[in-house]
């Protein structure tokens, strides 16, 4: 097999796969968006869900989020499929444009995931300073009285939206509000928020510097379940609400809790988006190969 063939069928193979992978993100994508048994359609079926969009803190709220999770899907199935078609067809036919315009695209598309890996990683301050100054007033607005206790000594989530939201997360993961434990501080109706902390728990009246979502939990977050919330038993609750004391309260804030958990899976990230990004460069280096061969065929004959 000559190598004006090898590279033509390899090319082919290479990006067939690549139309139908797109294709199938393109489906699922309109599927999520457009279909009447799909998962947006039943998602805007839960009762209240307008108030949980309120709460929820991006345009459209949890639906809009969702909504632009199923464009971007469709987005990134339309241009994957279009970019291999471009590719495959070229190859097969032995369009020199086409095959032209699939390496460069391929290339600018390189050149981007590798400035947007740069920047990522050149500018984690940027942010995390971003992360602090939309994220802080929220919780300042937002969070009011948080998960109280029955006189059974039993937990009783709160029935606001947003607060309810903030206890959730602040009980999975194991942290306290968004960048550290003393935010929480600055939010009372005392100092111009909204966060009631005066409670009483167990019979004791306290202006609480933290809320009990705040306080470490018997066998850690990972043991938290939201349907058993009734049954949790803290470390030392009104040591940490008081005082705030490292042995019994989670003094880390969300945000950076949430970038250590994540930072846990960054070696399969790095591995895919090399390994994205070496496909994109062999993916380069054949149609420009394939490319030249036509070129000396055609001058050839």
């Amino acid at each position: 097999m000559s190598m004006k063939a090898c590279y033509k069928f390899s090319l082919v193979a290479f990006n067939i796969i690549f139309v139908i992978i797109g294709a199938l993100i393109l489906g699922v994508g309109i599927w999520v968006k457009y279909g009447n048994d799909s998962f947006m359609s039943a998602f805007n079926m839960i009762p209240n869900i307008e108030a949980v969009n309120e709460a929820v803190p991006v345009e459209g709220g949890l639906t809009g989020l969702f909504e632009s999770a199923a464009l971007l899907l469709i987005i990134a199935g339309a241009v994957l499929f279009v970019i291999a078609f471009l590719g495959c067809c070229g190859a097969w036919k032995e369009i020199k444009l086409f095959l032209m315009i699939y390496a460069i695209i391929q290339a600018i598309t390189f050149v981007g995931m590798c400035a947007g890996v740069i920047m990522f990683f050149a500018f984690p301050n940027t942010v995390n300073e971003q992360v602090e100054e939309q994220m802080v007033p929220l919780l300042r607005e937002q969070y009011t009285t948080g998960v109280t206790m029955d006189a059974d000594g039993n937990v009783v989530l709160p029935t606001e939206t947003a607060t309810l939201g903030w206890d959730l997360i602040q009980f999975k993961l194991g942290c306290c509000a968004v960048m550290n434990a003393s935010e929480y501080i600055g939010n009372t109706v005392a100092e111009g928020g909204v966060w009631e902390n005066n409670y009483t728990m167990s019979g004791v009246s306290m202006q609480a510097q933290v809320p009990p979502s705040c306080c470490k939990i018997t066998g850690g977050p990972s043991s938290f379940n939201a349907d058993d919330v009734g049954d949790l038993e803290f470390t030392d609750l009104n040591t940490c609400m008081m005082n705030k004391d490292p042995a019994s309260t989670n003094m880390e804030g969300c945000y950076p809790t949430l970038l250590s958990t994540l930072s846990g899976y960054s070696i399969y990230c790095i591995a895919i988006g090399c390994t994205i990004a070496f496909i994109q460069l062999i993916a380069v280096f054949i149609a420009y190969q394939f490319f030249k061969e036509l070129c000396a065929y055609t001058d050839v004959k």
